[in-house]
């Protein structure tokens, strides 16, 4: 009765080991393609802020006196921040999760803030 029941438990244990170790490699999966889709958002939306900044530009060479040192001054606290997404975007790739969550944070947070500037500067 014991030799059944320990052949039963490998058994068991040999059906369960590729669904557990199926469960970790697609837990990394999962994590890649949010990496991936996370990463293909801010591309998008670092192609927005440069056509945003694109029109600033414009604004800016219309513009006389103060009021373009102003519109150039924000510009390049634009694209300051810009570059900082670049690089935590680059950073995301070899990111562990606990890393890549942060970064997820920070990005979003960077994201936030460049908006809020853009209302700022159209009212």
């Amino acid at each position: 009765m014991n030799s059944q029941w320990i052949i039963i438990y490998g058994i068991i244990i040999l059906l369960l080991f590729p669904m557990y170790s199926g469960c970790e490699r697609n837990d990394n999966e999962v994590m890649r393609e949010e990496v991936e889709e996370y990463r293909d958002r801010v591309d998008q939306a670092i192609n927005d802020i440069d056509d945003r900044i694109a029109d600033l530009r414009e604004e800016a060479a219309e513009a006389e006196g103060e009021a373009r040192d102003e519109i150039s001054k924000q510009i390049e606290e634009l694209e300051n921040r810009r570059d900082e997404l670049t690089d935590n975007r680059r950073d995301m790739r070899d990111a562990t999760r606990e890393e890549w969550e942060k970064l997820k944070q920070g990005i979003d947070n960077t994201l936030s803030d460049i908006q809020e500037s853009f209302r700022n500067i159209t009212n």
